[in-house]
């Protein structure tokens, strides 16, 4: 699909974080919902992809502790508030580099 895929869904995700009125960790899990279909090819650079993966590893490290819950969940309800606000600080970065490729999206 390609950076304009990839950049809808960091826009996606930016807006999640700016707009939600739920805690940040919960915001944190409707962004990495929304970045959740991303693949390499939506990254032109091999890096971007790279931050890309960091971000949503961070996002997604810990097993699910109840049925259905799913690793996203499970994560970000264990996030101290300083993790949640460094991982949102790198998905708005990232949207920033996507965009300054593409800015006429």
């Amino acid at each position: 699909m390609g950076i304009s895929y990839a950049i809808e869904k960091y826009m996606v995700a930016v807006d999640s974080l700016a707009a939600g009125l739920l805690s940040l960790q919960q915001r944190l899990e409707s962004a990495a919902l929304s970045m959740y279909t991303l693949r390499r090819e939506d990254f032109p650079h091999e890096d971007l992809w790279k931050r890309h993966r960091s971000i949503f590893d961070d996002l997604t490290w810990v097993q699910e502790t109840r049925e259905g819950e799913g690793t996203i969940q499970a994560t970000t309800r264990q996030l101290m508030d300083h993790d949640a606000q460094e991982i949102a600080r790198r998905i708005f970065s990232l949207f920033l580099s996507l965009r300054e490729l593409n800015p006429l999206e």
